[in-house]
């Protein structure tokens, strides 16, 4: 008997295999759904498990929740093998004696072969007969504990839920170790019968519980009523997480259980409502679709508190996600080549040229940037430069700082979508000719706020295992990002080009930078406080242009209210230890007594700063930009130069510069041998000319002082 004992389990392994050839069980094979939740606790978002029902990830069950499921389903779990003969036994002779099935057998381990193999597809009788093998190999097989562990994360219960844990969450919306102990036991009775009809739900829990010797009174038993037969709303996603939940499941697809994610559903839907509030403005401008994103800054890392894809999740193509859409970046990546430049011999005073400016590429092509008003302000400081967003000096920065070190630092900060190295890109990285996320540049932009440091983004946690996104890592140093948020915070040198009342203003501390790609596809703006870092885009999914909407306008509409939105402290930056110094603003050195217009800056501690202006200025013209002196200057065209015309822009709008000065002299242009104009002393305006060899002659008081040849494709 001792023999056939031991071999007890291979007879049984035997005869399984033989009924089920492909049996095999394992308690963590299952897969669950996922719960999303905000940082207020409110539930955002359901997933289904693979097999169709929403299923979160099973918890551990305290003892007395564990003690309350046995003595409702098998009370003698702990000490049968498997199957209980004196309860099948008694429900035999019951059934027998009334005709029909009075009362149910089947102990935990019969209940779980039947769900884990299908078994209710059976009759009944040999639904029974199968049971009885399974339920014997499942607790040879597994522990008492592991049986619990896994019927509990599989039962089926009400609202297409699976498992006491997504019930939880599904019917009273939080975790199952936080549930009272009577809407835990109104689980139990969901599982042993998940179709009640109200009166019989409410017998049968008041039963338990007072079998249980857990009393209820009336107001507790009606809440649980209510919450157990609630009619759940369809999932439309009105809390506008879509964006966020579908990223969040695509980023990491083994997410189970519960959820808790940083984002506020409260800023969620305000900012959705900014959105569509200015969308409607827009929609005259063939503007339809926007994104924002809001970031907290914290010590060493962030935290996403808003993600808006767009006007609407549900809506057409209102599920492309636009803060993951690659966009060309326009001006938005300026800040970072000058912090390049300033990471070397540039600071915020020096002296910069905005002129024609002519870059060589590959052939006889010539690269030739236009400011934004196609005009050029001669000499000014770094910092009106950027505050302003001339282009000429950016080029002309990037060609000194080095196209391939302003490659690695856009590949560090993530800012690389479209680019295919340096050289094949070539000059137009400066003004933003590669693609970029918003989500990806507003985390940059988050950088600059944090001393140059590019910290992970935290995007919430599942238990105690957080979600990270991205890793540290050093962008520029500090004393670079401490400049440029100086500079991109200066509202009277921002003014110069936005005018006095525009978008970037605040009565608080902003720093903030706009772009616009070629042709008004998109619009950016992207800015932080000392708490909050947003980024808004605004443009077309389809890629159409839009009708001259700029970063400033267009998105900076929307960026001023949710700055507004989310700072409440209004701090102002700081900068401990550095100083204070007067600058020159026409020669970049540090202003006498006898400089007109000093301009206030600051100073790193560790730098000693300019030597002291020694310009003469009494008398001299207030536009530093214009050349003294009688000598003919011609900034634009210059000769030998290849303008290149796109052929998917209107001709009028890439007119040719010219630009020529001659102080105290009559001028005379002849274009290919035909009189195009005369002026004295400056001319600055733009010709429309076709494709073709042209050849200027400059003619000062009649006679012919200089000829230009350039050429047009």
């Amino acid at each position: 008997m001792r023999g056939f004992t031991s071999l007890r389990p291979l007879i049984v392994l035997c005869l399984l295999s033989a009924l089920f050839p492909c049996l095999h069980f394992s308690g963590s094979s299952a897969t669950g759904g996922l719960f999303v939740h905000s940082r207020e606790g409110q539930l955002l978002r359901e997933f289904r498990s693979p097999e169709g029902a929403y299923q979160a990830a099973s918890m551990e069950l305290s003892p007395e929740q564990v003690a309350l499921l046995l003595l409702a389903e098998d009370r003698f779990f702990l000490y049968h093998p498997g199957v209980n003969p004196l309860s099948m036994i008694r429900a035999a002779y019951q059934s027998l004696r009334r005709g029909r099935i009075v009362s149910g057998a089947s102990a935990l381990p019969q209940q779980l072969a039947r769900l884990q193999y299908g078994l209710e597809r059976y009759p009944v009788a040999l639904r029974k007969l199968l049971e009885v093998p399974l339920a014997l190999y499942l607790d040879w097989h597994l522990s008492k504990q592991e049986i619990l562990h896994v019927y509990s994360s599989r039962i089926p219960l009400r609202n297409n839920s699976r498992g006491y844990a997504s019930a939880a969450e599904r019917i009273f919306g939080r975790s199952v170790h936080l549930l009272s102990p009577a809407e835990w036991a109104a689980l139990v009775v969901l599982g042993r019968q998940s179709q009640l009809s109200v009166g019989r739900f409410r017998l049968r829990l008041e039963r338990l519980l007072e079998k249980a010797n857990r009393p209820i009174n009336e107001s507790d038993t009606e809440a649980i009523v209510q919450a157990v037969f609630r009619r759940t709303a369809p999932a439309t996603f009105e809390d506008h997480s879509g964006h966020f939940t579908t990223w969040l499941r695509q980023l990491n697809g083994s997410l189970q259980g519960r959820f808790d994610s940083t984002i506020r559903s409260g800023w969620q839907d305000r900012i959705r409502d900014i959105v569509q509030n200015e969308l409607q403005i827009l929609e005259s401008f063939s503007v339809e679709e926007a994104a924002a994103v809001v970031l907290s800054l914290h010590e060493d890392h962030l935290e996403l508190e808003a993600l808006v894809g767009s006007q609407d999740f549900n809506a057409g193509s209102g599920q492309v996600n636009g803060a993951l859409a690659i966009r060309h970046a326009g001006s938005t990546l300026k800040p970072f080549l000058y912090a390049l430049g300033m990471e070397g011999s540039f600071r915020p005073y020096t002296i910069l040229e905005d002129r024609e400016t002519h870059v060589p590429l590959r052939g006889e092509v010539v690269y030739s940037p236009r400011n934004y008003d196609l005009n050029h302000w001669g000499k000014m400081s770094l910092r009106t430069a950027l505050a302003t967003s001339r282009n000429s000096p950016a080029i002309a920065l990037l060609e000194s700082a080095s196209r391939n070190q302003f490659y690695r630092l856009l590949k560090r900060g993530e800012l690389i979508e479209q680019m295919e190295g340096a050289e094949t890109t070539g000059p137009g990285m400066a003004l933003g000719a590669g693609g970029v996320r918003l989500l990806q540049l507003t985390r940059a932009y988050a950088a600059l706020a944090r001393g140059g440091m590019l910290l992970p983004l935290q995007l919430g946690r599942a238990g105690r295992k957080r979600l990270i996104y991205g890793q540290k890592e050093r962008l520029v140093s500090e004393r670079s990002a401490t400049y440029i948020t100086h500079i991109l915070s200066d509202r009277q040198a921002r003014r110069m080009s936005y005018q006095k009342r525009n978008f970037l203003d605040f009565p608080f501390a902003v720093a903030a930078k706009t772009g616009t790609s070629k042709d008004f596809k998109d619009a950016w703006t992207v800015g932080y406080s000392p708490d909050f870092v947003v980024g808004v885009w605004v443009g077309n999914f389809s890629g159409k242009p839009m009708n001259h909407v700029s970063g400033s306008y267009g998105a900076g509409r929307i960026f001023q209210q949710i700055m507004r939105l989310v700072n409440v402290r209004k701090r102002p930056f700081t900068y401990p230890g550095w100083k204070k110094i007067q600058i020159c603003p026409e020669s970049g050195q540090q202003a006498r007594a006898t400089c007109p217009r000093p301009q206030e800056e600051i100073l790193a501690p560790d730098e000693t700063g300019p030597e002291f202006c020694a310009a003469y200025h009494e008398g001299q013209s207030e536009n530093f930009a214009r050349t003294t002196g009688h000598a003919l200057r011609v900034e634009s065209p210059l000769s030998g130069a290849q303008y290149v015309l796109d052929a998917h822009q209107r001709i009028q709008e890439q007119a040719i510069p010219f630009i020529i000065e001659a102080p105290g002299s009559s001028v005379c242009l002849r274009l290919n041998e035909r009189e195009l104009t005369c002026f004295t002393d400056r001319l600055k305006t733009t010709f429309e000319l076709r494709r073709g060899n042209y050849r200027l002659e400059v003619l000062v008081s009649g006679q012919q002082h200089r000829t230009i040849e350039f050429r047009i494709r």
